[in-house]
């Protein structure tokens, strides 16, 4: 999982930890720019922030107010999967 870390590292400058490296949350695909893009997601927990390499726009959001601004349906249905899967677990859990 050390490409999805780096990548999360790159374009957005927050360092994380993956909760469930082994059971990712679901993909999400779509076009962008002429492009397929498939995103493999996963649950994980922020570990410490910089300015990104990529100038990528990043927010930190409430559920509900993520789910307002999320384009992509599968992109909230997985959201709604991460939430489901915190209210199970209780908490984010140890790295």
């Amino acid at each position: 999982m050390d490409t999805a870390t780096r990548e999360v590292f790159e374009e957005t400058g927050v360092r994380i930890a993956l909760v469930t490296p082994e059971e990712p949350l679901g993909t999400s695909c779509y076009e962008a720019g002429g492009e397929s893009v498939c995103v493999v997601l996963f649950l994980a927990r922020s570990i410490d922030e910089q300015t990104p390499a990529e100038h990528r726009e990043k927010a930190w959001l409430p559920f509900q107010r993520a789910e307002e601004v999320l384009k992509h349906s599968e992109s909230k249905a997985v959201l709604r999967q991460a939430m489901d899967r915190l209210r199970t677990r209780g908490s984010m859990g140890a790295p």
